[in-house]
């Protein structure tokens, strides 16, 4: 009988440390999805090679919205050069003001 319960016994930390495990892992998993999805929007904020309000080399659509609605727009912004045109439609084409 003793051998049985051992046996029992066993099993049932076995059990218990999948089902622990599972647990542990399903609840991770959330926070990691989470924290890479922060860590998404980041790299995108980040693309932008310079300000929006700024002269320079032309900008990726995907480092910001108003880089992207003006590149629907005005495609040379983010072809060839964000010029001073291009800063200017952050506030015509965007309703953002530059300094």
């Amino acid at each position: 009988m003793k051998i049985c319960r051992a046996a029992m016994y066993a099993a049932c930390i076995l059990v218990v440390s999948a089902v622990i495990g599972c647990m542990s892992t399903v609840d991770s998993e959330p926070d990691r999805d989470v924290a890479e999805a922060e860590l998404s929007v980041e790299a995108k904020k980040a693309a932008c090679a310079h300000d929006i309000c700024e002269e320079g080399e032309a900008l990726d659509p995907k480092c910001d919205q108003c880089v992207k609605k003006i590149c629907r727009e005005d495609s040379f912004c983010c072809e060839i050069q964000w010029d001073l045109l291009c800063v200017e439609e952050v506030t015509t084409i965007c309703g953002q003001t530059c300094p």
